[in-house]
C-alpha cells in the first residue's frame, strides 16, 4: 500500500513537473508575441492579430501568476528559484504593449498591489528553493530585472491614465496662454522655459538646424510639438490658441510651417497619432522611452548576460541524473536565451524609435547653442549626437514600418443587399446577427493622395475667406456651404435632416447616380475632373457608410438609432429585390430608402461635372464635421487597430482651432 502511494506520489510530481516546464515556455512564446504582434496592432487592421494579441495579453499575467502559485505548493527544486524571477520579467511585459486599451491604464493601482504581492510570491520561491553560491547570486541578478521591468509596467500604466496626461498636459496649456500671438511651436524645454528661455527648443530651431529643408527629423519634430499640443484635446482642456489666426493657418500657411503639400500634411498628423498611440498603449516616454529607459536596458542586458554565465557555469558542473532535471535545465537556457535577445532588439528598438530621434535632434541643437560657435565639450558632444543621428536613420529605413494601415473601409448598403436573400437576412435579424453579417461586406483601398489634397482644399475654401475663427468654425460646421458655393439651393432640403438619414439619403443617392451612369456611360467618360469627383464621392460615401453600420460611436449620433435605420434600408432593399435594382431610381415610397432615390433624380437633373461637384462637396462637409467632433477617447481606440482616416482629419482640424470643446 505505501509502495503504491510512493509511485503515485512520484508520478503526480513528474506530471506537475512537466506542466510548469510547458507553461514556462508558453509564457516564453507569448511574451515573443506580444513583443512583435504589439508593434504591428498599430499599423495593421487584421482582425486575427487583433484577437491573437488580445488572448496573449489576456493569458500573459494569468499564467505567470499560476505558475508562481503552483511553485509555492510544490515541492521546492532549486531551479524554481531561477524561474520565478523571470516570471516577474514576463508579468513586466514588452515595451511594445503596456495597456491593451484605454480603461486598463486607469487600473494602474490595482496592478501595483498585484505587483506588491507577486514580488512577495517570488522572492518567497527563490528562499524555498534553497539556492547558494552562484545560483543565488544568479536568482538575485534575475529579481532585479524582474522588479524593475514590472515596476516598469506599473509606471508607463499610470503615466497613461487621464489624471496624469493632464498634469503633464496642463504646462502646454499655461504657455500656450502666456506666449499669446507670438507663441512658437515648442518641441523641447517645456519644464525649464518660465525659468530660462534658453533651453527650449523651437521648431523654428529645428528648421534652421536642419539648413531650412523640409527633412524627415524636421516633420518629426514638428509632429512631436503637436502631439504636446493635442494632449489637451484629449483630456478636454481648453485651447487659448484657438481664436489665433496663426494656429489657424499655420497647416496650411507654408512659410509658417514649412509644409509644401497636402500629402505632407497628412503624414505628419500620421506621426503625431503615432505619439499618441505609443503613450496610451506602449511603455511611453515616462517610462522605457526615455534616457533612464536605455540606461534600464543596458543594465538589464549586462545582468541577464552575467546570470546566464553563472547558471551555465553551475550547472554544467553537476551530474544529472533524472530525465527531468535535464529537461528543466534546458528550459532554464530557453527563457534566459529569449530573455536576453528581447532585451537587445527592445534597447535598439528605443534607440531608433521617433521618441529618441526627437530628443536627439533637439540635444544637438542645445548643445551647439550653448557651444556659441567655439572648439570644446559642448561641440564635441553635438558632433558625437549627429553621427548617432545618421546611424539611427540608416537603421530607421530598414525597422520602421508604415505609421498606420494607410487603408480607408469601403461599405455599400446596396451592394450588400444584393448578396444576402431574404430568407438569410430575416433569420441575422432574429439572431442579432445583423452587424456580424454586414461586416463581411467591409472591404479597405489605398487611401489616394487626390483624396488628401481634396480633403484640404475642402479646408482652405471653407475658412480662406473668413478672418475671425468663430465664423470660419461655423462655416466647417456647415452642409449647406457647398451647396452654395454650387448654387444649389433646391437641394437644401436634403442637407436639413438628422445624421444618420442624412448619410443614408446621400449614400443611396451617390450610389444610385453611379449605377446610371455605368448603365448609361455619357460622352465626359475620359474627363478627369469628373472622374476626380466620381472617385472621391464614392470612397467617401462608402466610408461614411461604414463608419455608421461599424464604428457609428464615431459619429455624434445615437448608438443604437442608426442600426435601426440601416435594417429599415435593408428591409426595403430586399423587398426591391424582387422588382430588380434597375427600378431604385423610380422608388417613391416615403421613407429612408424613397428619399435617396428622390435626391438621386433631382442630381441626376443636373449637368454631369456639376452633379459629381455637388456630391464631392457634400462628402467632403460630412467628412470635415464628423472631424470636429471630439470624440478623443474612440479616436484613440481606433489606433490599436490599424488607426482610422478620420482620426488623421481630427488631428489635423484640431490643431486649427475648430474643433470641439
Amino acid at each position: 500500500m505505501e509502495m503504491e502511494q510512493s509511485v503515485s506520489d512520484s508520478s503526480y510530481r513528474i506530471s506537475k513537473s512537466w506542466m510548469i516546464n510547458c507553461v514556462m515556455l508558453l509564457s516564453m512564446m507569448v511574451q515573443l508575441l506580444l513583443t512583435f504582434g504589439g508593434a504591428l496592432r498599430y499599423r495593421s487592421g487584421s482582425s486575427v492579430l487583433q484577437l491573437v494579441v488580445w488572448l496573449g495579453y489576456m493569458s500573459a499575467d494569468a499564467m505567470a501568476i499560476y505558475v508562481l502559485g503552483v511553485m509555492v505548493h510544490f515541492q521546492s527544486r532549486a531551479i524554481f528559484g531561477i524561474w520565478a524571477p523571470i516570471l516577474l520579467s514576463h508579468l513586466g511585459g514588452p515595451d511594445t504593449i503596456s495597456a491593451y486599451s484605454t480603461p486598463d491604464n486607469e487600473l494602474w493601482l490595482r496592478h501595483l498591489f498585484t505587483m506588491l504581492y507577486q514580488i512577495s510570491v517570488a522572492v518567497y520561491v527563490v528562499y524555498l528553493s534553497q539556492l547558494g553560491g552562484y545560483l543565488l547570486a544568479a536568482a538575485v541578478l534575475l529579481l532585479v530585472v524582474g522588479i524593475s521591468k514590472y515596476a516598469e509596467r506599473i509606471m508607463a500604466l499610470r503615466y497613461s491614465s487621464l489624471s496624469q496626461i493632464v498634469s503633464s498636459a496642463d504646462p502646454m496649456n499655461v504657455f500656450m496662454q502666456l506666449e499669446g500671438e507670438r507663441c512658437d511651436y515648442l518641441v523641447m524645454g517645456l519644464k525649464q522655459w518660465r525659468k530660462s528661455r534658453n533651453v527650449k527648443v523651437t521648431i523654428t530651431d529645428v528648421w534652421n538646424s536642419e539648413g531650412k529643408e523640409l527633412t524627415e527629423n524636421y516633420m518629426l519634430c514638428l509632429s512631436y510639438a503637436l502631439f504636446k499640443m493635442n494632449k489637451r484635446r484629449y483630456v478636454n482642456l481648453y485651447l487659448h490658441e484657438r481664436y489665433y489666426n496663426r494656429t489657424r493657418d499655420f497647416l496650411f500657411a507654408e512659410e509658417l510651417s514649412h509644409i509644401p503639400s497636402p500629402q505632407k500634411i497628412f503624414t505628419v498628423a500620421e506621426m503625431e497619432l503615432k505619439f499618441l498611440y505609443d503613450l496610451l498603449f506602449s511603455k511611453s516616454s515616462g517610462t522605457a522611452f526615455s534616457k533612464l529607459g536605455m540606461v534600464m536596458r543596458l543594465v538589464n542586458i549586462c545582468l541577464i548576460g552575467i546570470t546566464g554565465f553563472l547558471i551555465y557555469r553551475e550547472l554544467a558542473s553537476q551530474r544529472v541524473v533524472e530525465e527531468t532535471l535535464y529537461t528543466q535545465r534546458m528550459v532554464a537556457y530557453a527563457l534566459l536565451s529569449v530573455a536576453i535577445v528581447l532585451e537587445i532588439v527592445q534597447f535598439c528598438r528605443i534607440l531608433t524609435s521617433d521618441w529618441s530621434m526627437v530628443w536627439l535632434i533637439c540635444a544637438r541643437i542645445q548643445y551647439i547653442d550653448n557651444s556659441c560657435g567655439r572648439i570644446g565639450l559642448d561641440l564635441y558632444m553635438a558632433m558625437l549626437i549627429q553621427i548617432v543621428i545618421q546611424i539611427s536613420s540608416r537603421f530607421r529605413k530598414y525597422c520602421r514600418g508604415k505609421y498606420w494601415k494607410d487603408q480607408i473601409a469601403q461599405y455599400s448598403i446596396i451592394d450588400s443587399c444584393s448578396h444576402i436573400s431574404p430568407s438569410i437576412w430575416k433569420l441575422t435579424k432574429f439572431l442579432h446577427l445583423t452587424s456580424f453579417v454586414t461586416s463581411w461586406y467591409n472591404h479597405t483601398e489605398p487611401v489616394e493622395d487626390d483624396l488628401k489634397i481634396f480633403l484640404v482644399e475642402q479646408l482652405k475654401q471653407r475658412c480662406s475667406t473668413e478672418e475671425d475663427v468663430e465664423n470660419c468654425r461655423t462655416q466647417l460646421m456647415s452642409y449647406d456651404f457647398g451647396l452654395e458655393v454650387n448654387q444649389c439651393e433646391d437641394l437644401k432640403w436634403a442637407s436639413q435632416q438628422d445624421q444618420e438619414h442624412l448619410i443614408l439619403h446621400w449614400h443611396i443617392a451617390t450610389t444610385i447616380c453611379e449605377m446610371q451612369r455605368e448603365a448609361k456611360p455619357s460622352s465626359n467618360m475620359q474627363d478627369q475632373e469628373i472622374k476626380r469627383n466620381i472617385d472621391i464621392s464614392r470612397t467617401l460615401s462608402r466610408y461614411c457608410a461604414y463608419l455608421l453600420v461599424s464604428t457609428s460611436k464615431l459619429l455624434p449620433l445615437h448608438p443604437d438609432i442608426e442600426s435601426v435605420k440601416h435594417m429599415d434600408v435593408h428591409n426595403e432593399l430586399i423587398r426591391l429585390a424582387d422588382l430588380g435594382y434597375n427600378r431604385m431610381n423610380t422608388y417613391e415610397r416615403y421613407s429612408t430608402l424613397g428619399h435617396g432615390a428622390k435626391l438621386a433624380r433631382e442630381l441626376q437633373q443636373k449637368p454631369e461635372q456639376l452633379r459629381w461637384k455637388i456630391i464631392s462637396d457634400y462628402w467632403g462637409g460630412v467628412m470635415i464635421f464628423y472631424a470636429l467632433k471630439n470624440k478623443a477617447s474612440v479616436h484613440a481606440e481606433r489606433l490599436t487597430v490599424g488607426g482610422e482616416f478620420l482620426t488623421l482629419l481630427w488631428a489635423i482640424v484640431g490643431h486649427m482651432g475648430v474643433g470641439d470643446q
